[in-house]
């Protein structure tokens, strides 16, 4: 796998993408793995892009009114204040082409053409089809492909990397 993560000031920043669950677990629990993750990209620790269809995903299962009766805490102003989050620190672009297409879940083929795209260092997840993903010969084919990792793992690797 080659890397391009750049150097800023002698540092390594990594470039991220988080998939749709990230988002909201860092919204259920903002002491967990998932936040602490955000919380990297809010500090400028890593960059962290998305396109315009995965902004959309993101306020899509925010504003779920399943999510929002289960968890009442999750009012309008929450959800906007989670959403800012992203629209403040994620660099967004506009929807990458269709370059891997991927029948085990196409649902999840916008994230990945998207790290595909930005040639991301890291594809953060706690979807299992995406974790499922290094394991696909296509996949593993690409000359340039993400480190998918649970957030914890995620975080793990950052703690070794960051100053």
């Amino acid at each position: 796998m080659n890397s391009i993560e750049e150097q800023i000031n002698g540092v390594l920043i990594s470039r991220v993408i988080f998939d749709t669950g990230i988002a909201l677990a860092a919204a259920f629990n903002p002491g967990g793995a998932s936040m602490k993750a955000v919380r990297l990209m809010e500090t400028g620790d890593i960059r962290v892009f998305i396109s315009n269809r995965i902004r959309h995903e993101y306020e899509a299962v925010l504003r779920h009114p399943a999510h929002q009766e289960r968890y009442p805490f999750m009012t309008e102003e929450y959800v906007s204040i989670e959403l800012d989050r992203f629209d403040t620190h994620a660099e967004r672009l506009p929807n990458p082409p269709t370059a891997f297409p991927y029948q085990r879940d196409s649902n999840d083929e916008p994230l990945i053409n998207l790290a595909i795209a930005v040639s991301a260092d890291y594809l953060v997840t706690l979807d299992k089809d995406l974790l499922a993903l290094p394991s696909h010969p296509d996949f593993a084919s690409l000359p340039h492909r993400p480190r998918i990792l649970k957030p914890g793992a995620f975080l793990a690797e950052m703690e070794r990397r960051l100053p």
